[in-house]
């Protein structure tokens, strides 16, 4: 009922859900009183007793999450709106120095789904003269960390775990290669990408659901196939190896993702859909 007391109270008539278990609850509201609601997804939960999509209107974040919810759940496509997530756009550091060695980072919670332990294993196996040349990071914090940090030990990987880090875009600055080995599911478009992309990584991704929608092999960064650790250990060589060729798509990506994932044009978008 408190839900219902505020929108009498402001006078509010649209109610925004991040999620589908808030649609659920702003879909009760809506039956009491008269409002319209609209429901973000950024990625597919497993099916629960609450339906997945409950809204007047959606908001996805890519293509897939749109075609599962034509093709999975019968959404009227009119009723769906693809529109990117947005963050701030600031001046980013271009010019990365590799006078030393390659800096290499995945950050993530380190629970298993993320493929942290998969990032572990592919760097033990790269071979020295080319991992001699790197140096290999982990940031982030979660229920496998003392796991990986005996796996990191035991396999004499040499990465160095980092914990939480307070200014990631700062490290990201410092950065030359940004890894998802994630083979989650549930996995939409993580901002880590993004946010990765800006200040001109080469990203090393994970094929994962989702990644397709703005992210292809040898055009934004490298891809694997989930869970190949062979595979992501050939691909994190060649990209060690190959740095230096990769510039074009690095900054191609930089430009790509600075115009597709503006702040700006979020908010513009999803005021309109306030005002259907």
């Amino acid at each position: 009922m408190l839900i219902v007391k505020l929108c009498f109270r402001f006078d509010i008539d649209v109610i925004h859900s991040q999620n589908y278990y808030l649609a659920n609850i702003s879909k009760i509201v809506k039956k009491i009183i008269k409002v319209k609601t609209i429901q973000t997804q950024h990625n597919i939960y497993p099916q629960g007793r609450l339906l997945q999509f409950n809204a007047d209107f959606y908001i996805v974040v890519n293509k897939d999450i749109s075609e599962i919810a034509i093709n999975n759940y019968g959404i009227n496509k009119k009723r769906i709106f693809e529109i990117p997530c947005g963050i701030p756009i600031n001046d980013q550091n271009n010019n990365k120095d590799i006078s030393k060695r390659i800096k290499i980072l995945v950050a993530s919670r380190l629970i298993p789904e993320k493929g942290v332990g998969i990032f572990i294993k592919a760097v033990s196996m790269i071979k020295n003269d080319i991992k001699d040349n790197a140096e290999f990071l982990i940031a982030g914090e979660g229920p496998e960390e003392k796991f990986l940090i005996e796996i990191n030990k035991k396999l004499n990987a040499g990465i160095k775990f980092l914990g939480v880090v307070k200014n990631i875009q700062e490290l990201l600055n410092q950065t030359h290669i940004f890894v998802i080995p994630s083979f989650w599911d549930m996995e939409g478009f993580p901002m880590t990408i993004i946010e990765a992309a800006l200040p001109s990584n080469l990203i090393i991704s994970s094929n994962f659901r989702g990644l397709s929608s703005y992210f292809h092999h040898n055009v934004d960064g490298l891809v694997f196939e989930k869970e190949d650790i062979n595979g992501l250990k050939n691909v994190l060589e060649n990209g060690i190896r190959n740095y230096d060729d990769y510039q074009s798509i690095i900054q191609s990506t930089y430009s790509k993702y600075r115009n597709l994932f503006s702040l700006e044009n979020m908010i513009e978008q999803t005021l309109k859909i306030y005002k259907i």
